[in-house]
């Protein structure tokens, strides 16, 4: 039998307080890909920041924020 785990992602805008969630499978990709869609629903044109854990320090996560006009924040990976 197959398990399929799900981890959840909550996203705040500071400002304003609002909330977006996502549940995606546990496969090392989910949770960046949750990001970046979140990240594309908050509204605005204004510059966005994301603040993220060292497991999102990937140059494709970077770039794919700094595409959609945010800096990203991330925890540095020191060993890999």
């Amino acid at each position: 039998m197959e398990k399929f785990l799900e981890e959840n992602r909550l996203l705040f805008q500071n400002a304003s307080w609002e909330a977006s969630a996502a549940a995606t499978h546990a496969d090392g990709y989910g949770e960046r890909l949750a990001a970046l869609a979140m990240l594309d629903t908050l509204p605005g044109a204004h510059r966005k920041t994301l603040a993220a854990d060292k497991g999102y320090d990937t140059r494709d996560f970077i770039a794919d924020c700094r595409k959609r006009g945010a800096t990203p924040n991330v925890a540095s990976q020191t060993t890999r």
